[in-house]
């Protein structure tokens, strides 16, 4: 049983088979696994999949009618993509996908702000605890503005 696809891989395998004419059934069916047009249809697909969308080769292999993940990574071992091919390609799946485009873009960058909160609250647990770390009675009378300058790098 094959994965459902998401909207951009359906475009990514449509647009492959079409620009070397095989359809997406073809590419994801198990025959023709050895057949030379098939092999570069699969690999180009699975290298716009693994680029574009960041999927996993496990992923792959599910769209690509449940292969094994390594059967996935084989395709792209000693494929050499044509650069001009990929950008042709990729122009084609920008005009079927306006609206898809920065997704893969938009998941960075919300990854991004995500880090960057937790960092903020890791820094703000970070500064309390060195607080109640330089308040004990070893480091002597509780100097709040020493602790602070302490705490945020300053010098005394």
């Amino acid at each position: 049983m094959t994965a459902p696809l998401n909207e951009r891989v359906a475009v990514i395998l449509a647009v492959v088979g079409a620009h070397l004419g095989i359809s997406p059934a073809e590419m994801r069916g198990r025959r023709h696994m050895k057949a030379a047009r098939y092999k570069h249809a699969r690999a180009l697909a699975t290298y716009l999949i693994r680029q574009d969308v960041g999927w996993s080769f496990a992923d792959i292999g599910q769209a690509f009618g449940d292969r094994h993940h390594t059967v996935m990574s084989a395709y792209l071992q000693g494929f050499k993509p044509d650069e001009a091919e990929v950008q042709l390609l990729r122009d084609r799946i920008t005009v079927r996908t306006p609206n898809l485009t920065r997704d893969r873009e938009t998941n960075i960058l919300s990854e991004v702000f995500a880090l960057r909160a937790e960092v903020k609250a890791l820094r703000e647990e970070l500064r309390e605890s060195l607080r109640l770390l330089f308040l004990r009675p070893e480091f002597g009378s509780p100097d709040y503005e020493a602790v602070a300058r302490r705490i945020n790098g300053m010098p005394k």
